[in-house]
């Protein structure tokens, strides 16, 4: 064990690091700890925007984030019924590619482009789609059409799923749902308007 009084340099903070024979941190001398200097902080000049001038007309935006571009108002599709005419928007080019099937498929069904300035303020041409128009009887055999496949794809499954393999009893025998435990009720038939169809 190091004595105090035997350390020669006199350094009574020197003695106590060394004893039990470690050498402590040496302690920081005030005022000497060195300083980063300082940056000043520098603000990017604020910028002055020019006043508008009184004469200038006060602009609005337009706000149309949820508004449908393809929503025909309900004065064309009066005025389309009015000549026995469905009006529909169709695609006739995707990325500026044109669908030449697609069009051939539309002319064949009868669908022609509405004129330009028929309706003022309206475009019937925007983002690869045409406004497009036929006669409504037309329309409404598509739709009845439309209709009649969906109902038929209804029907397959019920049938698919009332039937049984060969040999076994159906599902609706007294045994069969006695064991099971499943019985099936048909309601009332739902009542779809043909004219909510996909218009195709």
């Amino acid at each position: 064990m190091t004595n105090i009084e035997d350390n020669e340099s006199g350094d009574i903070g020197e003695a106590l690091r060394t004893i039990g024979g470690r050498r402590g941190p040496k302690p920081q001398r005030k005022g000497t700890r060195d300083k980063a200097p300082r940056v000043a902080a520098t603000r990017e000049p604020a910028r002055e925007t020019a006043p508008r001038g009184q004469d200038e007309p006060h602009l609005k935006r337009t706000r149309n984030r949820i508004a449908d571009k393809f929503h025909v108002p309900d004065a064309i599709k009066a005025d389309a019924r009015a000549r026995g005419m469905s009006i529909e928007w169709k695609a006739v080019s995707v990325r500026g590619q044109p669908q030449e099937d697609h069009l051939l498929d539309l002319r064949a069904n009868h669908w022609t482009d509405v004129p330009k300035g028929r309706y003022t303020n309206y475009s019937v041409a925007k983002e690869g789609m045409q406004l497009m128009e036929r006669p409504l009887y037309l329309t409404e055999e598509a739709r009845l059409e439309d209709y009649n496949v969906a109902m038929q794809d209804v029907l397959n499954i019920s049938n698919a799923a009332a039937q049984t393999p060969q040999g076994h009893f159906p599902r609706d025998h007294p045994r069969a749902q006695r064991v099971s435990g499943i019985h099936t009720n048909f309601g009332d038939p739902i009542t779809v308007d043909p004219g909510d169809a996909i218009e195709r």
